[in-house]
């Protein structure tokens, strides 16, 4: 499937390819909807998507073992703008899906999603724990609301970390770089041996800012991206720890540690070249051994390592993208949905979802292929934040409109430190003069 989501392809495989377990308890707030014979899902797939068929003959199993058949409507990747404008018409899905930004941004945030706690308390077909108990609370802050309630349900994870082939840079096997002075030292080192060390598709970004934004968590603490972003007069960018992170990309661009013609190839053809052996790491989420397979070089072996902290010690933070479901407030049969959703997270069909498209599931408890063996550990062994420091999910289309055009121009040379410092603030603060 091509990835034509801003967090990967196995953002939408991952919600696809979930198979079978039932159990049923009382909804979070009592919503009629029990006894339904049917229920509605808008799907972010769009109809062609090889999940599909897989997905259909999900269905068809809830319906044999529930007598509850699903409606389904294969909406594309706006979904949840449509399920937004049914808010005021009635006309809504049981059940939709989406990422967790997105889930918050158009849904949470404007108190179109139910409060699923009650789903969290199921307990999942053939098993003793429920579904809360199997997720934990390690990714709450990115699936509760303000008010501390569930707004989704989350099912797979996209890391974004530094990838690579073990077979074709066997030194990171033994050491991947665990600072930034570590970091540096390495991209020289491959760039004197006549390499490639980054390859980046400048054009796609979604993929520029997700780099340097981890850089920039890095540098000032999970959570301070967000609130320096929150500044209506744009001046807490100005502090040295910021300037530290951007100055990262100053001299990689300086020093030509990019993939030649990164600054004006069009996706994936850098991407490619990096999987085909012509450039050493790609920074990416967790879709990329799912979306680059068909055309890896015969020795491909995914590896994977986390982005370097700024010294021995500092933030280590993994910026992930949660995909999973949400019921919106006006749903004729939430309890209905909510089983659906306790249907689909049984151990068995989680796992054939790992395993069948390489997506990295929030039950920690399942065997994951190599592929994924890295991710799998960088996960459970670092704390977790959101991707852009949920950015995108508090502050509508500043992302978009400032930051990623902001921070391409960056990785492509086309800034200095003090050009992008004065460029975030004075943008900044015209943004928040129009939207305060």
């Amino acid at each position: 499937m091509k990835r034509s989501l801003a967090y990967g392809a196995a953002t939408a495989a991952a919600l696809s390819l979930l198979l079978a377990g039932c159990s049923a308890s009382p909804s979070s707030d009592g919503a009629s909807g029990s006894d339904a014979t049917e229920l509605t899902y808008w799907s972010m797939l769009t109809v062609d998507e090889p999940e599909v068929p897989i997905l259909t003959a999900v269905f068809e199993e809830f319906e044999a073992e529930t007598g509850i058949t699903v409606n389904v409507q294969w909406q594309g990747r706006d979904v949840l703008q449509k399920v937004m404008a049914g808010m005021t018409t009635g006309n809504v899905p049981d059940l939709t899906d989406q990422d967790n930004n997105r889930l918050q941004g158009l849904l949470a945030n404007n108190g179109a999603a139910r409060d699923l706690s009650g789903l969290y308390e199921r307990t999942v077909e053939g098993e003793d724990l429920t579904i809360g108990e199997l997720i934990g609370d390690k990714y709450d802050p990115l699936t509760k609301d303000a008010d501390g309630k569930y707004f989704m349900l989350p099912f797979t994870l996209q890391p974004y970390v530094w990838w690579y082939n073990g077979a074709n840079v066997p030194s990171l096997t033994e050491a991947a770089p665990s600072d930034w002075a570590g970091m540096n030292a390495m991209l020289a080192e491959l760039k004197a041996d006549g390499r490639a060390p980054i390859a980046l598709d400048a054009d796609h970004t979604d993929y520029d800012r997700a780099m340097v934004a981890t850089a920039i968590v890095r540098a000032i603490g999970p959570g301070k991206l967000l609130e320096t972003v929150e500044d209506p007069t744009g001046e807490a960018w100005d502090t040295p720890e910021m300037r530290e992170a951007v100055d990262l990309f100053v001299d990689w661009a300086e020093q030509g540690f990019y993939a030649k013609g990164y600054d004006s190839s069009k996706w994936p053809a850098i991407q490619t070249e990096w999987a085909q052996n012509k450039a050493d790491l790609l920074f990416l989420g967790g879709w990329t051994p799912n979306e680059t397979r068909g055309y890896a070089a015969d020795d491909m072996e995914y590896r994977a390592f986390n982005f370097p902290a700024v010294e021995e010690g500092g933030d280590t933070t993994v910026p992930v993208a949660l995909n999973g479901f949400a019921i919106p407030t006006k749903a004729k049969n939430p309890e209905a949905a909510e089983r659906f959703l306790a249907f689909l997270y049984a151990k068995d069909p989680m796992s054939k979802l790992t395993n069948d498209t390489l997506s990295l599931t929030v039950r920690s408890d399942i065997p994951v292929p190599a592929d994924l063996q890295d991710i799998r550990d960088i996960v459970d062994q670092n704390a977790i934040s959101g991707v852009n420091d949920q950015v995108p999910a508090v502050v509508p289309n500043f992302d978009t409109t400032v930051f990623q055009p902001a921070t391409q121009a960056l990785v492509t040379g086309r800034l200095t430190t003090d050009e992008f410092i004065e460029k975030m603030r004075t943008e900044q603060k015209q943004y928040w003069e129009l939207n305060g």
